[in-house]
């Protein structure tokens, strides 16, 4: 998957958002970045299966080829859509890309299953990604009204490879960020070591989608339409910040506080090594729920070169850590990844500040009530687990210090700072509204 996910990187060439991002689009324009997309997902296909066994000879795994080749067609089925998704994104009808994917990841999960209760092995994985990405594709292109024609211009080419060249490049960057570290574990201690790590990782990233990367990806089409007004999109990024800290500080913090429990709960003792390494992840992915929205900022006002340069900082800057690091033991990466995240923050808030003139002060003062509520909720949930020790079923434990710790949250901040919940409830509202039908 990682292999695949490298290709990806190379498939879609930032067109994707080129076309979320163009002030406007005609059938070349769009029928050009269809067919480039088709065109690179059929090489991309060909690479993949002719060069499975290289990349098995790579790792040692000589089972790894035969399934990098049964994950080849991925790439066709993502080159059949891109557009597709794009403007779907670009007309915020997001309610039909969700449909499009819980279905997908619905039909991929019951394939899956299904194949591993056989016996299929791996192949269930397999499997369960293709059907997954199959379905998808199908009810998007059902969802989209555009279908491709063939005119196709050679003068659309500059302005989709300008914008998208820069996105690539960040693509590829976020690629060694993303999986560098899955790299270098798996080189250095082995398929196990990486496994624990990967689990931990994708508790964070889930967590992160949920809140950070969903809003980020609304975000970037609405703040192109923002791209010239500079006091809207100021005013927007100093809400959104506040209402994703409202929910990322508490729920990351105290991740890290219940880590213990939520692995005996979900996964099981035998992977109780990875509490740490979920505990020192936690800290990343509450920076990142945050980070997601500097990058829509980024795009959607046409800067995707800083977000290269930030990008390109970060991943150098990750891979010396990660190799430096894996001299010691997983925890010291894991460590090393979070340290990299704080000592690199203020890069993308100084280019933010830069595009809306959105001051530092600010920044702290909309995030200042829920790190202050996070701190007395964690001071009184150390308390509690200390009271209660050990004797405690953990499926009990776990439900407790969630009802005591979302109590103690919102009740300080309800005494500090109330009007931050009342707009929280305005957006809820909002939100309910645009359901049913309003143009809210």
């Amino acid at each position: 998957m990682v292999y695949i996910a490298l290709l990806q990187v190379f498939l879609e060439q930032g067109f994707v958002e080129a076309v979320v991002h163009s002030r406007s689009t005609n059938n070349s324009y769009l029928n050009t970045a269809f067919w480039t997309i088709f065109f690179l997902s059929a090489v991309l296909c060909v690479i993949s299966i002719m060069g499975a066994p290289l990349v098995g000879s790579l790792f040692g795994e000589p089972e790894l080829p035969p399934v990098l080749k049964g994950l080849a067609p991925l790439l066709l089925l993502r080159g059949s859509i891109s557009v597709h998704l794009a403007l779907l994104q670009r007309k915020m009808k997001f309610g039909k890309l969700a449909a499009a994917s819980m279905v997908g990841v619905l039909c991929g999960g019951m394939a899956g299953i299904i194949s591993a209760l056989v016996g299929l092995g791996v192949w269930s994985l397999v499997i369960f990604q293709l059907v997954n990405r199959l379905v998808e594709s199908i009810i998007i292109w059902i969802n989209s009204s555009w279908r491709p024609g063939w005119e196709i211009k050679s003068e659309e080419w500059p302005d989709l490879f300008r914008f998208g060249g820069s996105v690539t490049g960040s693509h590829l960057v976020n690629f060694v960020n993303r999986y560098g570290a899955d790299l270098i574990i798996g080189l250095f201690f082995g398929p196990a070591a990486v496994g624990l790590y990967t689990l931990s990782f994708r508790i964070i990233r889930t967590l992160v989608n949920l809140f950070g990367s969903v809003i980020s990806t609304v975000c970037f089409p609405l703040f192109s339409q923002l791209q010239d007004d500079q006091k809207t999109g100021r005013e927007l990024f100093g809400s959104l910040i506040q209402q994703i800290s409202l929910l990322s500080c508490p729920m990351f913090i105290g991740l890290a506080l219940c880590a213990e429990e939520v692995v005996a709960v979900f996964f099981g003792d035998e992977w109780r090594a990875a509490v740490p390494l979920i505990q020192s992840l936690s800290f990343i992915g509450l920076l990142h729920s945050l980070y997601y929205l500097n990058n829509a900022v980024l795009l959607g006002y046409g800067k995707p070169q800083w977000e290269l340069g930030i990008n390109l900082l970060n991943s150098v800057v990750n891979t010396i850590v990660f190799i430096i690091a894996a001299q010691w033991n997983v925890m010291a990466v894991a460590c090393g990844y979070v340290l990299r995240g704080y000592l690199l923050a203020p890069l993308p808030l100084f280019a933010v500040s830069r595009l809306l003139c959105f001051s530092f002060t600010s920044y702290v003062r909309n995030i200042l009530f829920p790190l202050i509520s996070t701190f007395v909720m964690s001071v009184c949930l150390l308390a509690f687990k200390s009271i209660m020790g050990n004797t405690v079923n953990p499926l009990v434990m776990l439900i407790a210090q969630v009802l005591l710790g979302g109590l103690v949250y919102f009740l300080i901040i309800y005494i500090i700072s109330p009007q931050i919940l009342k707009k929280t409830y305005h957006y809820f509202r909002v939100a309910l509204s645009s359901l049913r039908g309003s143009t809210a």
